[in-house]
């Protein structure tokens, strides 16, 4: 799994490539946990080719976590079918899920 993560305005964006496993999201985690707990999120997963059932608990472990932390808002966008239909189903109120990364940036209220 490689991450890029760049500063968008106020918003955080982070792209995952590659697949989604246990192995790599926990030092993913520590970092969103903390650097990025007061920040409006982004997670883009257009690059995102395959996704263990462990890295998707990891994965959504980080969104509560970043969720209960206080931040601004996490959203998801461009992720596959299965994944989405996994996030779609959980009862994650402060996750957002998004087409694209102009409309989840969009979705933020920003002062």
């Amino acid at each position: 799994m490689v991450t890029d993560v760049k500063s968008v305005g106020d918003v955080m964006v982070v792209t995952i490539e590659g697949r989604l496993e246990i192995e790599q999201t926990q030092p993913l985690r520590d970092l969103c946990l903390r650097h990025f707990k007061s920040k409006s999120i982004v997670f883009n997963l257009c690059k995102t080719d395959f996704v263990g059932s462990t890295g998707i608990q990891a994965f959504l472990d980080t969104v509560t976590g970043l969720s209960e932390s206080g931040g601004k808002g996490v959203r998801v966008v461009t992720m596959r079918s299965e994944f989405k239909r996994i996030l779609s189903s959980l009862d994650l109120p402060t996750l957002k899920i998004f087409d694209n990364e102009s409309a989840a940036m969009g979705s933020f209220d920003i002062i």
